[in-house]
């Protein structure tokens, strides 16, 4: 009997990574093989240069894969490639909320072709916008009103009007293209399935932590931190600001007068308590200036966030792991904690690979990786289906 497998990709700003997941009948999903490409220090600011080094070294990680891992793996058992799951980060995806409104003077039905052609709206407002064709990853109905009620239950029902809150996740046509093309080059695979980080995180939070209805996803890479509030269960405003992990590496870069190499070191060892003294003070006044700048922000993005209702305090957190609890600390510090528009104090949950690691199983010696762990149990969904 074949073993059932599944290729999970990630594609970030500045690395992209694979892996060969099995699925079982029920056993948890085992991660077979990782492989990661990454692009030390890249911080090409030209869209269409950095896009086109991501998806070369995407093909050569796909072709690595399916050289090295997939022979690897298919020697000890007969494999049989089911689907592949990609999981995009920003910037290759745009998340926003859009809000649809209709007033009528007689009553009119709500059915799946009115409510579809107001989806098709927002792509189409979205496209002419940009001067850009794009894909819709996801796109979610978050809440629908009639006459003034919100309702779980809109179709086949009468009313004057209709308020529609819709979450969306766009990405390049050709982006998505090229990624299917890349993948069957090496796989002949019928269901390649492209999500956003936004969702995928969203649906992982709400199976492990099932108790917590409301908070923002907040998503570090390399160039970029992503907001996504959740309110009530369902995602709900997006926003986004161009300062990520490099931004705190060139900052130390700076300061120090060191280089990319010797930053990223320096933050390591003040993660190990290994700094001496004097250097770790000019350490310190380096992420001290970083945190003013990045909270600056970070502030006036949960501020457009918050316009309709105050925001979550609750935060979970996906960062580099070498940086997880820097910024962790920068948004949980005391000055930072009498903003109007939150709930309450801050309280961030760092999501580790080792929180998420207990729903699913890796071959020995295969390191364990937040991003692959994330579109492992995504996946389960999708293979369940």
């Amino acid at each position: 009997m074949k073993l059932k497998c599944s290729l999970i990709f990630y594609i970030g700003n500045g690395v992209v990574k694979g892996a060969i997941v099995s699925y079982e009948k029920n056993k948890a999903p085992k991660i077979l093989s990782t492989r990661i490409r990454e692009l030390p220090h890249f911080n090409e600011r030209d869209r269409e240069h950095l896009e086109t080094r991501i998806l070369f070294e995407f093909g050569e990680l796909v072709a690595d894969i399916k050289r090295e891992d997939f022979k690897n793996v298919s020697y000890s058992n007969e494999v049989k490639i089911i689907n592949a799951c990609v999981i995009m980060s920003s910037p290759w995806y745009i998340s926003e909320t859009s809000v649809i409104k209709m007033n009528e003077q007689k009553p009119f039905l709500v059915t799946d072709e009115m409510l579809a052609k107001e989806r098709q709206t927002i792509v189409k407002a979205y496209t002419d916008a940009n001067k850009v064709d794009v894909t819709v990853l996801e796109q979610k109905i978050i809440r629908i009103s009639l006459n003034g009620y919100i309702t779980n239950d809109p179709l086949k029902k009468k009313a004057q009007t209709l308020d529609m809150t819709i979450f969306t996740s766009f990405a390049r046509h050709s982006s998505v293209e090229d990624i299917h093309k890349i993948i069957g080059q090496h796989f002949n695979i019928k269901s390649v399935d492209i999500h956003s980080q936004s969702l995928v995180a969203f649906s992982v939070i709400e199976d492990v932590w099932k108790d917590i209805p409301q908070y923002i996803i907040t998503d570090i890479t390399s160039q970029l931190t992503e907001l996504v509030t959740v309110r009530k269960g369902a995602l709900s405003e997006a926003a986004s600001f161009p300062l990520g992990k490099q931004f705190l590496v060139k900052k130390i870069s700076e300061k120090l007068n060191v280089t990319s190499e010797v930053a990223e070191s320096l933050i390591r060892l003040k993660n190990d308590g290994s700094v001496d003294s004097d250097l770790a003070v000019k350490l310190q006044a380096a992420l001290d200036e970083s945190k003013d700048e990045w909270l600056k922000a970070f502030s006036e993005s949960l501020s457009s966030m918050s316009a309709s209702a105050s925001l979550p305090s609750k935060f979970f957190l996906f960062a580099p792991k070498d940086v997880s609890h820097i910024f962790s600390d920068y948004i949980s510090s005391e000055e930072y904690q009498q903003f109007s528009f939150a709930e309450g104090k801050f309280e961030v949950q760092e999501v580790t690979s080792l929180d998420l690691n207990k729903y699913c199983t890796n071959e020995s010696q295969v390191p364990l990786d937040l991003s692959i762990i994330l579109g492992c149990l995504f996946n389960t969904k999708i293979v369940n289906l």
